[in-house]
């Protein structure tokens, strides 16, 4: 993954385009981010209104159930 995205980031910057990357460790996100803390974040940190509401769409109405067979 660490060679996919240093590929990604030479091309980008070979074509002189912008490149956004987001890692998402999924195991402890959903629980300890404080949500319209990080939209604020990210607008005032420059990131593209469209960025941040496609990010944002990944998170709301989000749900996880965790199912235990034994």
């Amino acid at each position: 993954m660490i060679f996919s995205a240093r590929q990604l980031q030479e091309k980008c910057l070979e074509q002189y385009k912008d490149l956004y990357l987001i890692f998402i460790d999924l195991t402890k996100a959903l629980n300890s981010v404080n949500w319209s803390g990080l939209w604020t974040v990210l607008s005032r940190v420059g990131c593209p209104n469209n960025f941040v509401k496609i990010v944002q769409s990944f998170h709301d109405g989000i749900l996880a159930s965790v199912v235990d067979a034994f």
